[in-house]
């Protein structure tokens, strides 16, 4: 459907992509991932014709239409809902399947209210929203979607994803959100090092393929690097010795021939634990019979539990529900209209809140904001902590007014991790921060060992941080004792249940057979059976033979890898650049092997569950 070829682009000195390749099939999901500034924002803007290449081409096929989301509104209807339903394409010339627009838009996350509301009138987040509403219904072949969760609560994260899941076309999204991209990816797609790699499976799959290809290449790097030393040592010493001037230009001749492999350039990572102060007592915290809210209409009411000291708890629902609200009254930044909150006396506490963030001083640098929070102001280790948030040397001298809003996210862990605390309040902490960031931060909770108060939409962060949860569902908060996994077990989203059931009901139908005799059932039965075994055969013939082939290129591997070994141990030469050659380009074909692997296992279980279902109506 879409084919890149060799593709450059750059910005005021910053090569972005250098000779960069990439192909999207039909059917395929490309998770695109890749570090801050590293070029997947314009690379979609490339894809779509909003950028132009500095060399290369982007070929479309012929018939294709490319659907973006759209960060700015234009909106015409009178409701939220006609406006959705502009986008339907028309059927038969005039009609539109407008039902399609309700259910897009509740899956979003409109209520009845909110369908019926003037889109001028929405939210910001609403109305992004909105677009990607009026995006999927639209229905282009390939669709291009820019961190779209960002917006969303994890209700319809959920429901985005089954949608995604069950996409015909093409599609290439991005976000932060590595659980997402896990689940709705066929391929992940990486921007590393000005090119672009894809492969199939999951994010882990391809950052640990990348970090054992990076091993590889500094070990034969630094074989090389010796082996020069030896020969250019060698070369010294005998080069004024007439007997061995040839053997000397033999050996000059090599190194000139013998490309030197190049030292990869490393990138720093965030990388920081929270400081904590040493807390004895068994609870942090008390929440007795919260009530906040409108009083015919609470956003939550009686809600009483307490905190432990390494208790983790997750707030989690739908946006608009209160979970914000929640934690700004534990916090004591609110005032309940009815019951109370205490924090202990010997509390240390971190707050991290999106209004907070955005109130950092305008005109103060990074390092003067941590220098502020530091407890002994020390401005060495103010210094040290901004060199910990990726704001070393004169970037720690950046106003805070010109920084991006993943960069005054990092300025504020750095405003609380320079105080020791034993309790930690994180309003959607992972809001802006990129893969690389989140998995930081994802490590620093992980280590700490005090208690915290999460609102998240990750549900990366749930599985692994909270231990409890408050969940907002069906117009009220509740406390679940159990984890994220454990709730998901038993029962989870009743609005995600609701959709899912109204959606196989749509779908749902069945073969007609009543009126058939015996003898015509038996035959289309064996019919059925005898055009499964046609189809099925040759797709799990050639199933065995690409496992076949992959054995065989892993065992080539091996033996290479150990005579590889064996050469480099007496020096780098033309061998042993050949093999390693040889391996990488077994390896790339492995990748390609796996990946035509799962087409093929994809395609023998969707023939059998069809084949399934026309069963279904002999049994």
């Amino acid at each position: 459907m879409l084919t890149l070829s060799n593709i450059s682009k750059g910005y005021a000195g910053k090569q972005l992509f250098q000779d960069a390749s990439l192909v999207l099939n039909r059917g395929e999901c490309l998770g695109l991932i890749g570090r801050n500034g590293h070029g997947k924002s314009t690379l979609l803007r490339l894809i779509c014709g909003k950028e132009d290449l500095d060399q290369g081409q982007i070929s479309v096929e012929k018939g294709c239409r490319i659907g973006i989301l759209e960060q700015y509104f234009q909106f015409t209807g009178e409701t939220t809902l006609a406006e959705a339903e502009k986008a339907l394409p028309l059927l038969d010339g005039a009609y539109r399947e407008t039902f399609k627009a309700e259910q897009v838009l509740e899956g979003l996350g409109f209520s009845e209210e909110r369908r019926q509301q003037a889109p001028e009138t929405l939210s910001g987040g609403y109305q992004i929203r909105l677009n990607l509403a009026k995006l999927l219904l639209s229905e282009p072949d390939i669709l291009l979607l820019d961190e779209p969760t960002n917006y969303l609560d994890i209700v319809s994260v959920k429901w985005l994803e089954t949608f995604l899941k069950e996409w015909k076309g093409g599609s290439i999204v991005i976000s932060h959100n590595r659980s997402f991209i896990d689940s709705i990816s066929s391929h992940i797609a990486l921007i590393y090092r000005m090119g672009i790699r894809k492969l199939s499976g999951t994010t882990e799959k391809i950052y640990g393929r990348i970090a054992e290809e990076e091993e590889i290449h500094e070990k034969t790097r630094l074989h090389q690097a010796k082996e020069r030393e030896r020969q250019e040592e060698f070369i010294r010493k005998y080069r004024s010795k007439a007997r061995q001037a040839s053997r000397v230009q033999s050996r000059v001749k090599a190194l000139e021939r013998t490309e030197v492999i190049e030292k990869l350039e490393t990138e720093k990572d965030l990388a920081f634990q929270f400081s904590y102060e040493a807390f004895s007592p068994k609870w942090i915290l008390h929440a007795k019979e919260l009530c906040f809210g409108y009083e015919e209409f609470p956003l939550f009411q009686d809600l009483s539990f307490s905190l432990g000291a390494n208790d983790r708890i997750g707030i989690i629902g739908a946006n608009g529900k209160g979970k914000s609200t929640l934690l700004s009254l534990l916090y004591g930044a609110l005032t309940p209209r009815s019951g109370s909150t205490e924090i202990h006396s010997l509390a240390t506490v971190g707050y991290l809140g999106q209004s907070n963030i955005e109130r950092l001083h305008p005109d103060k640098t990074v390092e003067e904001l941590i220098l502020e929070k530091e407890s002994n102001h020390n401005r060495t280790r103010a210094r040290t902590i901004a060199g910990c948030m990726l704001f070393s040397g004169d970037t720690a001298e950046k106003q805070s007014k010109v920084l991006s809003g993943g960069e005054k996210t990092r300025v504020h862990l750095g405003r609380i991790i320079a105080q020791p605390t034993n309790l930690l309040f994180l309003d959607e902490p992972t809001n802006h921060l990129d893969y690389y960031a989140s998995q930081a931060l994802l490590n620093a909770l992980e280590d700490y060992v005090g208690a915290v108060v999460l609102v998240t939409h990750d549900e990366e962060f749930l599985r692994k941080i909270a231990n409890r949860l408050i969940i907002f569902q069906q117009g009220g908060a509740t406390l679940f004792e159990g984890g994220y996994t454990d709730f998901l077990h038993r029962g989870g989203w009743e609005e995600q249940r609701n959709t899912s059931l109204e959606s196989a009901s749509m779908k749902s139908s069945t073969i007609q057979s009543s009126t058939l005799n015996k003898k015509e059932l038996r035959k289309q039965r064996s019919e059925i059976l005898k055009e499964k075994g046609s189809v099925l055969k040759p797709l799990k013939s050639e199933m065995k033979k690409t496992e076949q082939t992959i054995e065989a290129h892993e065992q080539a591997i091996s033996e290479e890898e150990q005579e590889l070994i064996e050469i480099t141990v007496n020096g780098f030469n033309d061998r042993a650049a050949k093999l390693s050659r040889s391996i990488a380009s077994r390896r790339q074909q492995i990748e390609e092997l796996f990946e035509a692997l799962e087409q093929l296992e994809s395609e023998i279980v969707e023939h059998e569950a069809t084949f399934e279902e026309k069963l279904k109506a002999f049994n």
